[in-house]
């Protein structure tokens, strides 16, 4: 393999390293008040349970990876799922800069398509960096398109077609998944706190 990358592991890190701050201490304080009449093992499965998730979800984007080869692509997602394509089909490569709501700068964005304007590749400078982007162009020993104007995302979308992952057509589901993660946290640890005993606002 001429270059194989990884995402920026600091991203994750401070990400679950967020979600253990506060699942820790809650579930650290129920396990202790938990000894008191005996329900102190529901609490301390919640805790290894919320740890060992923690554990998977960084393991698998250690494995998360992006190659290139003498002949292909490839890339490994988070959940495992592995694409191989073809270097001969690649008729486009266009290096651009985007304005996005979860960052305050713009990111940059590396797209490879096929000449039927099918995504083959494509990075975002939220989980790379653009030394990343570079060094694929360089082992793919090509020269990208740089736009030189910064666009949003929809003028992305609209100039390289085909590009938007399904999820980002649809903007409401991220919002509500989001929410969706928040009640079932939310209601984990008040369903925890109920098992062992505890009530707060009459739960």
């Amino acid at each position: 393999m001429i270059v194989r990358l990884t995402p920026k592991r600091g991203m994750l890190r401070g990400v679950v390293w967020s979600i253990l701050l506060v699942t820790v201490p809650v579930l650290g304080v129920l396990f202790f008040l938990g000894l008191g009449n005996g329900s102190w093992p529901i609490a301390l499965a919640g805790l290894v349970l919320s740890t060992g998730l923690c554990l998977i979800g960084y393991s698998l984007f250690r494995a998360t990876f992006i190659g290139v080869t003498a002949t292909t692509i490839e890339e490994r997602g988070f959940w495992g799922s592995t694409t191989s394509s073809p270097r001969a089909e690649i008729a486009s490569i266009a290096l651009a800069k985007t304005y996005t709501a979860a960052a305050p700068d713009a990111v940059p964005q590396l797209i490879i398509r096929t000449a039927r304007g099918s995504r083959m590749l494509r990075m975002r400078g939220t989980y790379w960096t653009l030394d990343d982007m570079r060094s694929v162009v360089a082992a793919l020993d090509a020269s990208p398109s740089l736009p030189i104007e910064t666009m949003t995302a929809e003028e992305f979308f609209s100039r390289y077609p085909g590009s938007a992952y399904w999820f980002e057509r649809r903007p409401l589901f991220r919002v509500l998944v989001v929410i969706a993660g928040f009640l079932v946290g939310a209601a984990a640890i008040l369903g925890i706190m109920r098992v062992l005993g505890f009530r707060i606002g009459g739960f």
